[in-house]
């Protein structure tokens, strides 16, 4: 069944399995392995893969932080402790390095690989255990954005570890999500007709620019109508996708600049300084101008 000029495409996301083997290729030798790209671009999506994959040789943490209470969850449910097991232990004493210490302990000769997601949360003044986990035979894979902290974090900790970045998918890539949403066997999308089905693929495929997640809240979007129409693509679709960009008002400062301005006119006026009395005159002038002609346009941000 076409449904853009793309057409319909059955063959897996090459890409992301070719990471997915790569990555299981490297965690069998005990390689650590970090994953990054932006958000949504499917790093949680591949690390619950891989975890479920390698099944009792894998455990996944969804966040590190706080440190205490995910390590603390990860123990218990590695080692299958009991509350009788963990009185005898002290365990509700026991800090993060003695977790980790004694997580270590419990991976060892297991060739047990910790999947770690969203490292971005932890923040470096408060990553000294990672050192531990990093150094020690347990193998992990994380996955980050890697924005200037984290980069930080993952030089200081993961020096060693394979990056593995995450590109936006292709429209092709892209498509087969749609197709999979559309031919949902529990609750399929349903099209008013050809032209409808034709417009909300292509209206799909441009708005997620490959980012997946994108593209599935679209397509959820679509799935609580009855009928996708044109008009629904056009007046509902797009509109809450366009909703999802959040605009930066400069007004403040802007108002900042125009008084910071005022003051140099008035200083130059003081002064005797004529020169800087008309600059300071045109900029305030230039200022308000650019607020009136630009209003909520001067920067904008995906949410």
């Amino acid at each position: 069944m076409a449904l853009t000029p793309f057409g319909w495409v059955d063959e897996p996301h090459t890409k992301r399995q070719k990471h997915k083997k790569e990555i299981l290729r490297l965690l069998r030798r005990k390689q650590n392995v970090m994953l990054i790209g932006p958000g949504g671009i499917g790093k949680t999506t591949m690390l619950r893969e891989i975890s479920d994959e390698l099944a009792e040789s894998a455990y996944y943490i969804e966040s590190p932080n706080p440190p205490k209470s995910a390590l603390k969850t990860a123990f218990i449910e590695i080692g299958g402790f009991h509350d009788d097991d963990l009185k005898e232990m002290k365990f509700s004493s026991w800090t993060v390095q003695q977790v980790v210490k004694e997580l270590i302990k419990l991976c060892e000769g297991k060739n047990f690989v910790l999947v770690l997601d969203s490292l971005d949360r932890i923040t470096v003044s408060s990553s000294d255990w990672l050192k531990e986990l990093a150094e020690s035979e347990v193998t992990i894979l994380g996955a980050a954005r890697k924005t200037k902290e984290e980069k930080e974090l993952l030089d200081r900790f993961f020096w060693t570890a394979k990056t593995i970045t995450l590109q936006p998918l292709s429209d092709r890539e892209i498509l087969e999500i749609i197709k999979a949403q559309v031919n949902d066997s529990l609750s399929p999308i349903r099209f008013k007709d050809k032209n409808a089905e034709h417009f909300f693929g292509k209206t799909v495929v441009t708005s997620s620019k490959g980012i997946p997640i994108v593209a599935v809240q679209m397509c959820q979007k679509a799935r609580g109508t009855k009928q996708v129409s044109l008009t629904f693509v056009r007046e509902e679709l797009m509109t809450a996708h366009k909703a999802s960009v959040k605009y930066i008002d400069l007004t403040p400062l802007i108002l900042i600049a125009v008084g910071l301005i005022g003051a140099l006119r008035y200083i130059g006026r003081g002064m005797g300084n004529q020169e800087l009395y008309i600059i300071a005159g045109t900029l305030a002038a230039a200022a308000i101008i650019i607020r009136v002609l630009m209003p909520r346009r001067s920067r904008q941000r995906k949410a």
